[in-house]
């Protein structure tokens, strides 16, 4: 998941992911998790940099 965020997967497995992400509630809603996980580290990382 984090791979496919980072755009790391080769196009075959971006293939898969979507796939199965089209079929499974639970992979939807741990995906949702880690993609708001992610933004959110990287916006608190952005703060401590102006304020460090």
């Amino acid at each position: 998941m984090h791979d496919y965020l980072d755009r790391r997967l080769p196009a075959r497995r971006v293939r898969r992911f979507e796939s199965h992400m089209d079929g499974c509630p639970r992979c939807i809603r741990a995906f949702i998790d880690a993609r708001q996980t992610a933004w959110t580290r990287k916006a608190a990382a952005r703060v401590r940099v102006r304020s460090g």
